[in-house]
Parts: C-alpha cells; structure tokens; sequence
C-alpha cells in the first residue's frame, strides 16, 4: 500500500472503495440493462411528492433545471458514501477493523441498494440513518438526534430506530462529560420530528403532493403465493419476501451465536426494521429498510471472518441481488 495512502483514516479508506466498486457496479448493470441511472429531465418534477423532506430537496434541486437530475445522482452518491463511512465507524466501536471493514462491504453491496438506483427517498433516509447511529456510538447525541429526524422526514419508517437510538442514547450519555439537554436531543428529539413531519403533511393536504397518505407506499398485506406460476416466476416474484424471511433467520441465528460478543443493543436495531418491509405487498422498495439495520451487517461480517463462511456469504449476497433485480423487472 502506498504511504499515502496509509495516512488516511481506515474508515474513508474501506468506504470509499467499497462505494465506488459497488456503485460502478450498480449503475454499469442498470445501463447494461437499459435502466437509466438517473431521473429524466422531463420527469423530474413528477417524482416531487411524498415526504415533506423528499418534496422539499426535489424542488431545491430542481432549480438547477436541466441539471437538476444530475444534481441530485451526484447527492445521492455522496450520501451513500458518507453512510459507509458511517457504516464502519458504528461497528469499529465494538468491533474489530476486520470486521467493520467486512460490514462497509457488505452494507455497500447488499441487494436492497438497488432501490438507491435513481436517487430517491430511500437513498438519503438510509444515509443519514446510518449517520445518526455513527454519531450516536460516538457519543454525539445531538447529531444523532437531528440526522435520524432528517431521516424520518425523508422516510417515517425510520422511527423504528427511535426505541433503539434511546436506549444506546442513554447508555452512551456520562453526565460529567456531556451536557445535560444532549440525552434529550437523541431521545426525545426524533419523536418530536415525526409527530411535527406528521402534522405538516396534514397541514399541507396534498399540495406539492405531499399529504398524510403520501407518507408510507401500499401496505396491503400479502394474499399468500401463486401457486400455479412457474417456479422461477414465483420466487423472482416474492424475493422480496425470501430475502427478508432469510435475513430475519439468519439475524436470529446471529444474535444467539453471537450474544456475548456484541452489544445487547443490535437485535434492538436490527429486527424490527428487517420484519416491518413483510407488511408490504411484494414487490416493493420497502426492502430498502433493511439498510437502516447496520447491526445486521455486523452481524454478516462476524460470520464472514469465518473463511469457510465468506465465500458462501458473498454467493447468497449476489443471488439476492438477482433475485431482486428480476422482480424489479430489470432483466
């Protein structure tokens, strides 16, 4: 390695490479695939809508014109760059480098990043999820506090965290080295957010199609397998659903395994945003969510330190990944 390059920071280091092989990848396939990375220029406006915070940067950008599209590509990459930067550093708290390292990988090529491809809600609330538990292992409360509040106006969803995001706030607070109202800002902070983020797309009523019916995607609840498709029909079409079904087994397997060399807190983290996306009717981008669950991927990457297990790690990664692209109908 160059000496260069071994001054700078592990965390920039892993998550730079990580996104940029992971990103190059992604958007040669979507082009490979005819799918245009990025929003077209005429259709920009269309995808104005939904969240207030998703509204609200829609219509900031789009005064760039006819650069708008590729203003906010260009966000949303360097959102996902500073979430793997994140990434890393919330597990290197309590983890070895190897295994943050392993954990940027994974959460960089998991097979619900192809749902940041263009750049929509999804691809800022899962960066600035993944910011606000980095602040929050870094004893940065108030950070913590407003990022996942951030996150919430892009995606409400993300307050699933809140319940794990107190719980660490106040075990990670010392009252002689942190002030007093900081425990509030990461506890009582995010709740406040979305009860305001709540009220406001009331108070707006659809106008910039923003409403209180815009803040979450179709939940109908699933009506169970179509058992007269095509095998391959019916598993490309209800991967959604065997990728979180496998996630939620293997997170399970993980917390058991792993109970006594992680902290208490991950499963607090992790299960609930692998098991809400099963309330929505496949397929859909609410398996993006799991992208909020970072100790899950730590979870991955104490299993892949395990050379018999990384191999066999990377290949299911890669075949969900497929999975996914075919219900999307990429391919």
């Amino acid at each position: 390695m160059h000496p260069l390059v071994t001054r700078i920071h592990p965390s920039y280091r892993t998550a730079f490479l990580a996104w940029f092989v992971t990103r190059s990848v992604l958007w040669i396939a979507a082009a490979l695939a005819g799918v245009s990375p990025m929003l077209a220029a005429e259709d920009f406006s269309s995808f104005a809508g939904g969240s207030p915070g998703w509204s609200l940067l829609v219509h900031t950008v789009g005064l760039c014109g006819d650069y708008a599209p590729q203003v906010l590509a260009g966000l949303g990459e360097l959102s996902l760059l500073a979430g793997c930067v994140a990434v890393y550093r919330f597990v290197r708290r309590d983890q070895l480098p190897q295994t943050a390292e392993s954990a940027t990988w994974l959460w960089a090529a998991s097979p619900a990043m192809i749902f940041t491809i263009p750049a929509g809600d999804w691809t800022f609330a899962i960066a600035l999820a993944a910011v606000a538990l980095m602040a929050l292992g870094e004893s940065r409360h108030i950070l913590a506090g407003i990022t996942l509040a951030a996150a919430m106006w892009f995606r409400p969803e993300a307050i699933l965290l809140w319940p794990g995001v107190a719980f660490l706030g106040w075990q990670y607070y010392q009252p002689s080295k942190h002030h007093s109202m900081s425990i509030w800002a990461a506890t009582l902070g995010p709740l406040v957010a979305f009860i305001l983020m709540v009220l406001t797309a009331i108070g707006m009523a659809g106008r910039y199609g923003v409403s209180i019916r815009t803040l979450q995607g179709p939940s109908e609840w699933r009506h169970g397998f179509d058992w007269q498709s095509a095998p391959m029909e019916m598993i490309a079409t209800h991967s959604a659903d065997l990728f979180l079904l496998a996630a939620i087994v293997v997170c399970l397997v993980m917390v058991v395994g792993y109970f006594r060399q992680v902290p208490k807190s991950w499963p607090l983290l992790a299960l609930p945003c692998l098991a809400w996306p099963l309330l929505y009717q496949p397929p859909t981008a609410a398996i993006a969510m799991m992208l909020f669950a970072l100790p899950f991927f730590g979870y991955l990457a104490r299993a892949a330190a395990d050379p018999v297990a990384e191999r066999p790690l990377l290949t299911a990664s890669l075949g969900a990944l497929l999975l996914m692209m075919l219900s999307r109908g990429v391919f």
